[in-house]
């Protein structure tokens, strides 16, 4: 029986993830669309993100997936990206560190609150998140 946890199977566990979130962000093109990954090792991540943005000009995409990484002492996610994003128009936003924000029940709270708000981004917005913040989805169904 093969072992679906040795390094070889998860790296094209991996990889097929990876394309996934590629044609996620490719058919979210013009519209807000709200991508969680969840990813609980660092060096992982790390490996992941550049693995994908190799892949996003392998495949001749346009324009730049633009990355965001949040201060511990951010309060609110909409205000946020639109201070750090002003009118720039990515392809795709990826949002690091929610992990590290001191009071994420806050920032999700008030994301919950303004979530059609969001919509006024009109491209995809990857939350990169460990399986603790997944956990805290469960208190803004609606975000």
């Amino acid at each position: 029986m093969a072992d679906l946890y040795s390094p070889k199977n998860a790296k094209l566990i991996n990889e097929k993830s990876l394309k996934s979130l590629i044609r996620a962000i490719k058919f979210s093109q013009g519209d807000f669309s709200l991508i969680c990954v969840r990813c609980n090792y660092t060096i992982l991540r790390k490996r992941m993100v550049k693995q994908l943005q190799k892949l996003w000009y392998e495949e001749g995409l346009p324009g730049e997936i633009k990355n965001l990484y949040l201060p511990k002492f951010s309060t609110t996610l909409y205000t946020t990206i639109k201070n750090e994003l002003a009118d720039e128009q990515p392809q795709a936003l990826m949002i690091f560190d929610l992990e590290s924000v001191n009071d994420i029940d806050q920032v999700l709270a008030a994301a919950n609150h303004v979530r059609n708000e969001f919509r006024n981004f009109r491209f995809p917005i990857i939350l990169w998140i460990t399986d603790k913040i997944q956990a805290k989805f469960k208190f803004v169904p609606d975000f």
